[in-house]
Formats: structure tokens, sequence, C-alpha cells
């Protein structure tokens, strides 16, 4: 470590990884869901709606739906989280009001702060899922990228990088509106 007062320009700073451990972690399941729906999801109107090209990913978040919900194709593309017969209202639509994120449209998207409570092992799985959306991956320049039209879902996706220790950056993208 060095003293602020001996910083030179031209030093890189570098921020100490925070590790968090927590008694509150959300389940595993409601975690992969909110990834993919701040991503992928329609969080308005009467129902929560999704949005998904991949087979691999629809298979894998299927497979980790939450005991309560279920999720129906509408048409090519396009699916329907709800809940299983029996249980009277979506709880997973409450737990979105709950949170702030239910109304949101995709420029009012954020990560809640009920998130940047987890450990860093569900952070990790929430970031995982997230980055199945609009994520992407550039092997030969080493990169990973995450593109939204919410600069706050970008600044909080830095914030959760951060602290798991990766450096990254928020910047304008080409097209008007994209971070």
């Amino acid at each position: 470590w060095v003293k602020a007062i001996d910083i030179k320009i031209g030093m890189i700073v570098q921020e100490p990884k925070i590790s968090i451990e927590s008694s509150d972690d959300i389940d595993l399941n409601k975690l992969i869901l909110l990834g993919v729906l701040i991503g992928d999801g329609c969080l308005h109107g009467y129902e929560i709606k999704w949005t998904c090209y991949s087979e691999g990913l629809m298979a894998y978040v299927s497979n980790n739906m939450p005991y309560n919900l279920k999720v129906k194709q509408i048409i090519p593309n396009e699916y329907r989280i709800s809940q299983i017969e029996g249980v009277k209202n979506n709880p997973y639509k409450k737990w979105l009001e709950e949170i702030g994120l239910w109304g949101k449209y995709s420029e009012e998207k954020f990560i809640p702060d009920i998130i940047f409570k987890q450990s860093n092992e569900s952070t990790g799985i929430f970031l995982m899922s997230l980055f199945s959306t609009d994520g992407s991956f550039n092997p030969n320049g080493h990169t990973i990228a995450y593109t939204s039209r919410s600069e706050r879902l970008c600044q909080d996706v830095k914030k959760l990088l951060r602290r798991l220790g990766v450096v990254s950056r928020v910047y304008t993208y080409y097209r008007e509106g994209m971070f």
C-alpha cells in the first residue's frame, strides 16, 4: 500500500476486494430468475413476461424455477412466469413490487438493495444470470460487456463487480440511449 500523498500520476490504484458473508441470502432459484428478468423481463402490466432466444438458458431457468412458479411459452421466444395452480396470486410479482422493480421499464431498471447484501457466492450467481441475458464475452480481448438502456443498472453492475474484485467501467455505447 502507498499513502495517498505519495500517489503519482500514472500509478495504478486498486480497490480492495470486499468479502461479504450473509446469513440473509436469497434462495438461489429466486436470484437466478431475478437476474434474467432484470435483463430480459417485462416487469409491468398484469403478468411477468420474459424474452429468451437461448434454448440452453431457457432450460437452465426452467430447471431452477422457484417451487411455486412455472414458466409457459406464449409465442416463440416469449414466456409467462406465473404461479402454480392452487396459489392465488403470483408471489414473485409481489416480491418484485416489494423490492421496487415491478412497474419498471428497461431504461428504469436497477439492481435492488437486497442484492448488495448477498454473499459473494450469491452475488456471482445473480450476475451470471444477468449476464446470460445482455452480456457478452470477447475471448481475444479478454473482456466482458453488459449492455442496457438503464445507466443506473450499469452503474449497479459496476458496483457489484467492484465488490468481487473486477475492475470495470461504464460508457455510452454507439447507439443513443445505450450504456
